[in-house]
């Protein structure tokens, strides 16, 4: 009998002890277990749907919200929130020796507008950068201008044939690296120099020792070769005109009457013939030369009658 009632204590001990773990194995699996599901499966159905109910208003609540929040305020690719403070500038560049403090405000972004002056519109401002030539000549940033490949040229050549175009970046010269100059001058050293004209250095030039020439002459007769050499004109010092000219024949005028050099007339010593003489006997052929008519100056009267 006793033994009996031992083995079925045991047995019920065992049952008990299948019951937990039975449990505590369905519970490890369902975190959201219910005692009231492993009672009674509607129980379970009714709490799910509420909760879905419950869910589904707080995302419709969420929602509104996220409708009601105040814009931001987006400007130049950037995003700046509702409330943000920033420091913008009305110049995006100053001089070399300037502060961008200077042109600096605070703007304010209020629901999606930044308020302040308009004028301030720059996120950021940088002090320009100048350049300077190889011969110390400053050159602005973003300055563009015409530099020369030398600084100095002889005699003869010209300045123009070496110039090129740069830019100032940022304390660089952008461009063709051989134009650094921003100035060039021609060189008179060797040059020679004769009655205000300038010969350059190992040059050759024709030079003449009369300026002006008469009527009957020939300016190839006055000039001569000259070379410079380092300074030295060598040659006839009387020869120092770059130009020679041949002055022309001057016609005659005598009794209003031109004529032409080589040209000649018939001039009379009375206007009015005698009454014994015609005209005839009062007349000259007289000629012109160079504005010099020759024959007897009594024979000055162009007409007789």
């Amino acid at each position: 009998m006793v033994g009996g009632i031992i083995v079925l204590f045991f047995l019920l001990f065992i049952l008990i002890l299948m019951g937990y773990f039975s449990y505590q194995k369905y519970f490890n699996n369902n975190k959201d277990f219910n005692f009231s599901e492993f009672i009674d499966p509607e129980f379970n159905n009714i709490t799910k749907k509420k909760e879905e109910e419950l869910k589904k208003k707080e995302e419709e609540e969420k929602k509104k919200k996220e409708d009601l929040k105040i814009p931001d305020c987006h400007y130049l690719g950037k995003t700046f929130k509702h409330g943000e403070r920033i420091t913008m500038y009305s110049r995006d560049t100053v001089d070399p020796y300037d502060s961008c403090d200077r042109y600096a405000r605070v703007r304010l972004c209020s629901a999606g507008v930044l308020a302040g002056e308009e004028r301030f519109r720059f996120l950021n401002c940088k002090p320009l950068v100048d350049c300077l030539t190889s011969d110390n000549e400053i050159v602005k940033d973003k300055e563009s201008l015409e530099l020369y490949s030398k600084q100095e040229v002889k005699y003869g050549d010209d300045c123009e044939r070496y110039k090129g175009q740069v830019k100032c970046v940022e304390g660089h010269l952008i461009g063709n690296t051989i134009f650094k100059y921003k100035n060039c001058s021609v060189s008179l050293a060797g040059t020679c120099e004769v009655n205000g004209k300038i010969i350059p250095n190992g040059e050759t030039v024709t030079l003449f020792s009369k300026r002006v020439v008469n009527f009957d002459e020939r300016c190839s007769d006055y000039v001569a070769r000259r070379f410079c050499d380092y300074g030295h004109l060598q040659g006839d010092k009387e020869y120092i005109y770059d130009k020679c000219v041949k002055e022309e024949a001057k016609n005659c005028f005598l009794d209003g009457v031109e004529v032409a050099h080589g040209g000649s007339r018939i001039f009379y010593s009375r206007r009015k013939r005698t009454s014994d003489k015609n005209c005839q006997w009062y007349s000259q052929q007289r000629s012109c030369f160079n504005g010099v008519m020759s024959g007897v100056e009594e024979y000055k009267y162009a007409d007789c009658k």
